[in-house]
C-alpha cells in the first residue's frame, strides 16, 4: 500500500496494540511526572470490556513503563454492577450484554485514589455498501509501468434524529493501520440525516488486499479526545507543546473510557484494469 501524506511520529507518543485496541504507553507530552495511564474499551460487538492501566515514565528518563496491577474496578450501567477482573498484569476483561443507548460509568481504584468515567454507548451505523475503483492518478506513484492502485468508498446513512460521532480503523492483510495519520474521525455537523458517500482519501490499495474496515458509532466525549490526541501526535511541535487530549476521567489521568458500537466489512481488492 502507499499513502500520499507527511506526518511526523513524535517519539514520546507510541502505540502499542493489543487486543486490536491502541494503547498508549506513554504520550504525557506536557508532563514530566508520572502519572497513571487508564484505556478503557467497552464493545457491543463483542459484549467484552477491556481495561490496560500503566504508568508512564519521566520522558527525560525514559526506564520503564510498569503494568499497574491489583486495581479494584467496577462497571456500572442502567441497575447492574459489574467487577472488571485482572487477567494479566495491567490487563483487566469482563463480559456482560451490552446495549446499545445507554450510559456506563466505570470506576477504577488504584491504591487509595479512585478514577471514574461515563461513556454513552451509541447504536450502530451500518454500511450500507462499497465501492472499489482504480485511484485514477496510479501511474504518478507506480514502481514499474502498469501498476495499478485502488481506492474504497463507503456508502451509509447518517441517523437524522441525533448528533453522531464516527471513527473508521482500517485492518490491511492482518496489520491494522495504527500510525498517526490512520486516526480517521469525523462527525455529521454538516452532514445530519443525509445519505452519504465517503471516499477514504489517503488509502491506495492493490491487487489482492484484504481490507477490512470497521465503521464505528463513539459519543461526543471520545470524539473530543481523539481529536486532542490526534493533534499532539501529529504536532510540528513550532516551539510550543501540545496539551494532554481531553480525558473523560475525572480526576486526571492519562487515556479514556471508550464504549462504542461497529458495522465491519472485508473486501478484496480485484483486478478492474478491464471494467469500465
Amino acid at each position: 500500500m502507499k499513502k500520499i501524506f507527511h506526518y511526523i511520529l513524535i517519539s514520546i507518543l507510541p502505540f502499542l496494540l493489543m487486543n486490536c485496541e491502541e494503547v498508549m504507553e506513554d504520550f504525557s507530552v506536557s508532563s514530566s511526572e508520572p502519572v497513571y495511564v487508564i484505556e478503557a474499551f467497552l464493545s457491543s460487538n463483542t459484549d467484552s470490556i477491556y481495561v490496560f492501566i500503566s504508568q508512564t515514565a519521566d520522558y527525560l528518563n525514559p526506564i520503564s513503563y510498569p503494568k499497574i496491577s491489583n486495581a479494584n474496578i467496577l462497571l456500572s450501567y442502567n441497575d447492574t454492577t459489574i467487577v472488571v477482573i485482572e487477567e494479566s498484569p495491567g490487563i483487566y476483561t469482563a463480559s456482560a450484554v451490552f446495549s446499545t443507548k445507554t450510559n456506563y460509568s466505570l470506576s477504577v481504584q488504584i491504591q487509595d485514589e479512585v478514577f471514574t468515567a461515563h461513556s454513552y454507548l451509541p447504536e450502530p451505523v451500518g454500511i450500507d455498501s462499497t465501492m472499489i475503483s482504480v485511484f485514477p492518478y496510479s501511474a504518478f506513484i507506480a514502481e514499474y509501468p502498469g501498476q495499478l492502485f485502488y481506492e474504497i468508498t463507503l456508502y451509509f446513512k447518517d441517523p437524522a434524529q441525533e448528533r453522531n460521532f464516527y471513527r473508521i480503523k482500517i485492518t490491511e492483510n492482518d496489520t491494522l493501520l495504527n500510525s498517526p495519520a490512520d486516526l480517521y474521525i469525523f462527525d455529521d455537523k454538516l452532514l445530519n440525516g443525509l445519505p452519504l458517500d465517503l471516499l477514504l482519501r489517503g488509502y491506495y490499495f492493490e491487487e489482492g488486499d484484504t481490507i477490512h474496515i470497521e465503521f464505528l458509532s463513539i459519543d461526543e466525549a471520545n470524539y473530543v479526545y481523539y481529536r486532542g490526541l490526534r493533534e499532539a501526535m501529529t504536532s510540528t511541535g513550532n516551539f510550543s507543546i501540545p496539551d494532554n487530549p481531553k480525558t473523560n476521567f475525572s480526576p486526571f489521568v492519562l487515556g479514556h473510557f471508550l464504549t462504542y458500537s461497529s458495522d465491519t466489512v472485508t473486501l478484496i481488492i480485484p483486478n478492474l484494469d478491464n471494467i469500465p
